[in-house]
């Protein structure tokens, strides 16, 4: 479960799910991982990828994405590495069907970026950004392009992203 880790939150925690009744145990928790707000498995469910829904990362105007390996015996989690999402506060990411990139839609940059994954499950650097142009009519809410979500087919040709700006 991702967090917004500016209160009391840990970071990610993790839970035991109960098929039979449906239950969710607490287990335990990743601390050290600034707004892992989102996150997604790769296929092969060895890695878990969380952005940290940010406005500043290493310095940058960016929000970032960390890479974690996933211990297939107790769900634990191990840093791998961090990198920028290319855009202010991400807020999805999802993981296409052959596990070779991860894509992340950055809310406040209004941007939809794609990162590689490296052969240990690592992310590389961006690849590609493709930046949304425009508004809408809320004023309050839409002044400027807000990557909302970006997903892709069951194919893994097409990805299709939302704004919430434009």
């Amino acid at each position: 479960v991702g967090t917004y880790t500016s209160g009391a939150s840990e970071g990610i925690y993790l839970y035991s799910f109960n098929l039979g009744s449906g239950e969710l145990k607490r287990i335990g928790s990743t601390k050290g991982v600034k707004d892992p707000s989102f996150l997604a498995i790769a296929p092969s469910r060895r890695y878990l990828y969380a952005v940290n829904e940010v406005e500043e990362f290493a310095g940058k105007k960016s929000g970032g994405l960390s890479a974690f390996a996933v211990d297939g015996r107790t769900g634990e989690l191990r840093v791998l590495n961090q990198q920028p999402s290319m855009g202010g506060s991400p807020c999805y990411v999802v993981v296409d069907r052959m596990g070779r990139f991860v894509l992340v839609a950055n809310y406040s940059g209004g941007n939809v970026a794609v990162l590689p994954v490296r052969g240990d499950g690592s992310l590389g650097e961006a690849t590609d950004v493709e930046q949304s142009e425009g508004s809408s009519i809320n004023a309050e809410r839409q002044e400027g392009p807000h990557a909302h979500c970006v997903v892709l087919d069951p194919a893994n040709r097409f990805a299709y992203a939302c704004d919430l700006g434009a």
